[in-house]
């Protein structure tokens, strides 16, 4: 993921409100307890899986409180 891009986002509407995401995940591979499970990871890689991420917590979360984006204004 491009950090410059994610960043991007969160400077707008309506992302930058809540620092939510959506992001479409494709699969390349499943491993579950060290073993590769290859009928998951070729069945999640046929269709993107969509789903939002707050993205803009874990930033905060990851300078001590500091946000590193807002919403444009107007």
């Amino acid at each position: 993921v491009d950090q410059l891009s994610v960043l991007g986002g969160l400077k707008m509407e309506p992302y930058c409100k809540d620092g939510v995401l959506p992001f479409d995940l494709m699969g390349k591979s499943v491993v579950n307890h060290g073993q590769n499970l290859p009928y998951f990871a070729d069945a999640l890689a046929l269709h993107a899986q969509s789903t939002d991420i707050g993205v803009g917590k874990a930033i905060e979360e990851d300078n001590d409180g500091l946000k590193l984006y807002q919403c444009p204004t107007k």
